[in-house]
């Protein structure tokens, strides 16, 4: 009777492991697809607002970075904050089981590190009268992307926010 026990108390370890194995591997593909959702809806966002906004000839062309005015650059930075925001939202959402706000952190280090990375590419484009749109987007990707994904939580549990 107690070989039978140990046999069924094998068979069912070796099933809990093996969905266990299996539900580890979903959480990675999930995990991946959280964070990769969320940087698909700020890039499609961004590079097709920025497209729109110079087809009706309210942008200038991206060859011509001295000729945007200030106020173009902002209005550039505030619909990005908010794509950015959307971005840890969405990613908050797709992640919703598994430690959302980590996912949420590591789209913002991606957002903070392409932004970083765009900017040191472009630096000699860059005109002094504007050289405050790139650092001030770099310093606003990461907390943008956390408010996205807080939004996310809080509205889950019903807290408010505002």
């Amino acid at each position: 009777m107690e070989s039978r026990t140990r046999s069924v108390d094998a068979t069912c370890n070796s099933h809990y492991l093996r969905a266990k194995s299996e539900n580890r591997d979903n959480n990675i593909f999930r995990s991946i697809g959280a964070v990769l959702a969320g940087f698909t809806l700020v890039f499609v966002l961004s590079v097709c607002t920025d497209a729109v906004f110079q087809k009706l000839g309210i942008f200038p062309p991206q060859t011509e970075p001295a000729s945007y005015a200030w106020w173009m650059l902002f209005f550039a930075l505030a619909y990005r904050t908010v794509f950015a925001a959307a971005g840890g939202y969405l990613t908050a959402t797709f992640a919703s089981q598994w430690r959302p706000m980590h996912h949420v952190a590591v789209l913002g280090i991606i957002g903070f590190l392409a932004s970083a990375l765009g900017t040191a590419a472009n630096w000699s484009k860059t005109t002094g009268a504007a050289a405050w749109y790139p650092v001030l987007l770099i310093l606003f990707t990461m907390p943008a992307v956390l408010f996205g994904g807080l939004l996310k939580l809080n509205r889950r549990r019903g807290d408010r926010i505002i």
